[in-house]
């Protein structure tokens, strides 16, 4: 059934209830019906990889009417490898929006380790991939002019056409796509498998509904490892601070990619610097932008490229080589963008979920100016994280949330942050860590890059498969130490090149792309490439 189709079927089930709700204070309660009304998901196998196994669960759109409209979510197991199964992992990539299906397809052999003990599920949660996939098409207001006014009337306009356009062409399906509605979806599908319990791994905003989990079904935890955390407060008035601490995470990672090209004999630009070379190519593109076959190469190219580029640590020594190309003048690996200015934008369904999940709702002339201001403090990538997304949300419909609280489960969550993340910074980690106290694990990464489990870390992926196994947390204060990076031209695009080659950070960056929100103002493709559209010619 097409997207639009499943939402008007359920539109006008839902239409004239109440926003979707299940308060913190009621507990597990609400969700014992539906609990018991799980049916068995029908596995056959995948059609792109037939050694796992895909298949349909139903889920009822509105969590508070199990008996009710029903959604079909696309689910996926690789099973286990070994004699003895123990259970399953559940998987989540992040995104908001990134598909689980997709994730276990690129990253079976990832998982193998893990695959010795326990089969691997995964799904695409509601209004993303295969469930039901929304998004919005959304004729944009005229462009403003460049004066604060006419920038915030347009935001705020922006805003009021996402949330109506939304609404009108999928009925209620985007405010039932709220996290704690996805965690009562994954609640369902641990039931649908006979599992008394759940295994969990997210990443990224993963970290996110594996926390609201937590909070809503404590009971049902028996082992969770959330990698490159959120802080506990996007389930708040947060966006502005979401977007600013993100920023100032990619500049750090930048200047650690410098100092450690600058300690490297091999690296290119160990006399230029990484962080010069990046300023000077950026200030020549935005002075005198080149055009090329398909559109035109600026500043906002580099700069977005390379944030993506930073999500995989093992790419790094490529980000030096990539520069020192632009510095010369080559452009051939950035994806070009229009001159012209669009009409209209695409609205994802992460949108939808971030925008559930923030309860802020500012008008432009309230923010922009903070917004301006972080900009100039982070000016090469102020804006990477959400910064549209405060113009984005700013009439959607507020819901009722879930906050996130001491989560009381029987054996500890353990966290991972890394010191160099460009998208979730060590301090959310720590942050998350402290609210899901007392029994809470932070296991620390000296590297870069976003989330780490997965991407060659023995250190990390021996503590965290250990845990899952025999729930033995890792001690406390554990530090993992940085992976070896080699400078050395071609050497990286070469191993990067390789097809099995691939990281769990840049499986990640395909499957979640690093951006979920619109960019109205921007020229048509400015939404952060993903490394194929970064790396693509470069890497045949």
């Amino acid at each position: 059934m097409a997207a639009r189709e499943a939402s008007a079927a359920l539109s006008g089930a839902v239409a004239q209830e109440e926003p979707a709700q299940v308060a913190a204070t009621k507990g597990e309660a609400p969700l014992e019906l539906a609990d018991r009304r799980a049916g068995a998901v029908q596995w056959s196998p995948c059609e792109e990889d037939p050694e796992l196994s895909c298949g349909t669960l139903l889920v009822p759109a509105d969590p508070r009417r199990p008996g009710g409209e029903r959604l079909s979510l696309a689910v996926i197991k690789a099973p286990a490898l070994g004699a003895r199964k123990r259970g399953s992992v559940f998987v989540n990539p992040g995104g908001p929006g990134g598909s689980g299906v997709d994730l276990v397809l690129l990253a079976k052999s990832m998982f193998a380790e893990l695959r010795r003990d326990f089969d691997i599920v995964s799904f695409d949660p509601r209004g993303t991939g295969r469930s039901h996939a929304l998004s919005c098409e959304v004729v944009l207001p005229p462009q403003p002019s460049d004066s604060l006014e006419s920038q915030a009337a347009f935001n705020d306009e922006t805003g009021r056409r996402i949330a109506q356009s939304c609404r009108a062409q999928h009925g209620e399906l985007p405010a039932l796509m709220v996290t704690s509605n996805v965690a009562r979806d994954l609640d369902l599908f641990r039931a649908a498998l006979g599992e008394s319990t759940i295994n969990y791994l997210g990443y990224s905003y993963g970290t996110a509904l594996g926390a609201t989990y937590a909070t809503l079904f404590p009971s049902r935890v028996r082992a969770m490892v959330l990698d490159g955390n959120v802080p506990p407060q996007w389930f708040g008035d947060y966006l502005l601070e979401l977007d600013a601490e993100g920023s100032a995470g990619a500049e750090l990672a930048l200047q650690s990619l410098d100092q450690r090209c600058r300690a490297d004999a091999a690296c290119p630009l160990r006399a230029a610097g990484v962080v010069a070379t990046f300023d000077r190519v950026v200030a020549r593109l935005d002075a005198n932008p080149v055009a090329v076959e398909g559109g035109i190469i600026d500043g906002s190219v580099i700069r977005g490229g390379l944030f993506s580029a930073l999500y995989a640590e093992s790419i790094w020594p490529l980000i030096v080589e990539v520069l020192a190309l632009a510095d010369a003048g080559n452009y051939e690996v950035f994806a070009p963008i229009s001159p012209t200015p669009p009409t209209s934008i695409t609205v994802p369904g992460g949108v939808a979920v971030v925008c559930g999940d923030s309860r802020t709702r500012r008008p432009g002339l309230d923010y922009l100016p903070q917004q301006m201001a972080a900009k100039q403090l982070y000016p090469r990538f102020g804006g990477a994280n959400f910064g549209d997304g405060i113009g984005a949300c700013s009439a959607w419909p507020l819901t009722d949330l879930t906050p996130l609280v001491n989560a009381q489960t029987r054996n500890p969550i353990v966290l991972i942050g890394n010191d160099y993340d460009p998208a979730t910074p060590l301090p959310w980690s720590r942050n998350m860590a402290a609210v899901l106290r007392p029994r809470a694990r932070l296991l620390r990464y000296q590297g870069g890059g976003h989330t780490i489990y997965g991407s060659g870390s023995a250190c990390i992926d021996g503590a965290v498969n250990h845990y899952f196994r025999t729930l033995t947390a890792p001690p406390r204060g554990l530090t993992c130490p940085a992976l070896p990076m080699v400078f050395s031209a071609g050497a990286s695009r070469r191993a990067t090149a390789a097809a099995d080659g691939k990281t769990m950070a840049e499986v990640l960056a395909e499957v979640a792309p690093p951006r979920p929100m619109p960019t109205p103002r921007s020229l048509p493709g400015r939404s952060l490439p993903g490394r194929r559209a970064l790396l693509g010619r470069s890497s045949k």
